[in-house]
């Protein structure tokens, strides 16, 4: 092995000092790290690494959107918010970005080498690439609920919905779709139409009664069911989740 001076100049490891200036060798140059073969290392086992790492990041993404969340419900509708904080969640968004990005870039990696990476964690719960790209694309989801850009909450939720169809997505989905604007104005004059008004109201009251038809007791499906009664005076019939 050799060690490169700061002058350019290459040396043999031995050497102490550089042949050609006299500088000390370096401290870090001096460490030695033998490596065992990884003879046993395969693509499907190399596939399964990339899956742990973008794990990984989706979980770093999960506790900041976690911070992010925590620190916007302190601040009351009507408070001004401080600029410290609001360049709090400026950095927080940023992150939570990348992490997913890296996420993603991570799993694409893991598919190049396995279609579907993936393994039983301890508590014999299965795990593979196309759960952890869901739970991402929910967790970006959040974050662009989080900060009020429903158009992309909504894109990203129906993707994560696409790929892992679950009670928690299609609820989150249906309370995006409340914030929407209406679609729809009329020919003659910039005001929403009756029937856009009400398309947009049987679109979310179904959302809703999906929410329900996936677990009807469980806290998510009760919620939806006051969501239907409050907003829409809507009650649930047998007839609309069986």
């Amino acid at each position: 092995m050799e060690w490169i001076c700061s002058c350019k100049t290459s040396n043999e490891d031995a050497l102490s000092k550089c042949s050609n200036c006299g500088r000390k060798k370096p401290k870090y140059f001096g460490i030695k790290v033998d490596f065992k073969s990884n003879a046993n290392l395969d693509d499907k086992k190399l596939s399964l690494w990339y899956l742990k790492v973008a794990i990984k990041y989706l979980d770093d993404a999960l506790e900041r959107l976690k911070k992010l969340e925590s620190s916007k419900a302190e601040m009351k509708p009507n408070e001004k918010v401080p600029e410290h904080i609001i360049q709090y969640w400026e950095r927080l968004k940023t992150a939570i970005s990348l992490d997913c990005n890296n996420c993603f870039a991570m799993l694409d990696e893991a598919e190049k080498l396995d279609q579907n990476p993936g393994f039983e964690d301890e508590e014999d719960i299965s795990i593979n690439a196309i759960t952890v790209r869901s739970k991402c694309l929910y967790a970006l989801a959040s974050l662009f609920y989080a900060v009020n850009n429903f158009e992309e909450a909504v894109n990203n939720f129906q993707k994560s919905f696409d790929l892992d169809p679950n009670q928690f997505t299609i609820f989150q989905l249906a309370l995006s779709t409340i914030n929407l604007p209406v679609e729809g104005t009329s020919m003659f004059s910039s005001k929403k139409t009756s029937q856009a008004i009400e398309n947009k109201r049987q679109q979310e009251i179904d959302l809703m009664i999906k929410t329900i038809k996936f677990s009807p007791f469980s806290e998510l499906g009760l919620s939806a069911a006051q969501i239907l009664n409050n907003k829409y005076n809507f009650r649930v019939s047998l007839k609309d989740i069986m």
